[in-house]
């Protein structure tokens, strides 16, 4: 995972972060839950920056409680709800 936090792998990681958040806006758009469209966006814009921001923490000093433990855990608590939500 340390390949996307990075360069070329992140490049990568965002792309197809990008066209799965394009994708379900197309399958929103096209099916018969047109209206919905906007509510399922935002969750998704979300989940899809905290994802980007998941594959970052990967490059950051491995501590225990270090760098990296504070944007895993906004990542952990805004993810958690909108998940058992679903």
């Amino acid at each position: 995972m340390q390949y996307f936090s990075q360069g070329t792998g992140l490049a990568i990681w965002t792309l197809l972060l990008l066209a799965g958040f394009i994708g379900t806006g197309l399958a929103f758009h096209f099916s018969s839950k047109r209206e919905w469209t906007g509510q399922a966006m935002a969750p998704a814009a979300l989940m899809a920056l905290a994802l980007l921001f998941l594959a970052v923490t990967f490059d950051f000093p491995g501590e225990q409680a270090g760098p990296a433990l504070i944007p895993r855990l906004w990542i952990f608590c805004q993810q958690f709800p909108k998940q058992a939500s679903l």
